[in-house]
């Protein structure tokens, strides 16, 4: 007896519970438009502002840059990418890393020993403003070599139905 009940009780429930939706979506062909420009923060011990007290949580230092190219219409519709050029010894720019981005760095203490450090690297966006902040784990300031960055802003072009 109690198998059929549970039978029709879940055949009920499963009946009963669906619901067939009807929804028709339209495809909107968007284009793109790009936009690209390099910074490069050289003797980057220079020009930072601090936000925080340093060597309590919170602490970092930030650059603010007005770049125009970020308008309403990208800070809403578009994106801001911004990619930090990692150099080699040879002080050729090696890599590209896309912000955020966290990596040790090797430090010398006062007794010439050396010991690693997080430090992170990280933006934000505001219309007409780009604001490169950067902060360590230990919420201490460490000396900056040069940075180099690249910004490619994305601007929604014209949109257009598909049928």
């Amino acid at each position: 007896m109690k198998k059929p009940f549970l039978f029709l009780t879940a055949t009920l429930f499963l009946l009963c519970g669906c619901d067939i939706h009807n929804t028709n979506y339209d495809i909107i062909k968007q284009g793109v438009e790009m936009y690209t420009s390099d910074i490069t923060l050289i003797d980057s011990n220079r020009d930072w502002q601090i936000s925080g007290v340093e060597g309590e949580p919170g602490f970092y230092i930030y650059q603010q840059f007005e770049i125009d190219a970020i308008t309403p219409d990208v800070f809403e519709n578009g994106a801001v990418i911004v990619y930090f050029y990692e150099t080699n010894q040879r002080g050729s720019m090696a890599v590209k890393h896309a912000l955020p981005y966290v990596y040790s760095r090797d430090l010398q203490d006062i007794h010439g020993g050396y010991y690693q450090i997080m430090q992170n690297i990280r933006y934000e966006v505001e219309p007409g403003l780009l604001t490169i902040v950067v902060e360590w784990e230990d919420y201490k300031r460490c000396d900056l070599s040069d940075m180099n960055f690249r910004v490619c802003i994305l601007a929604p072009g014209a949109n257009e139905r598909i049928r």
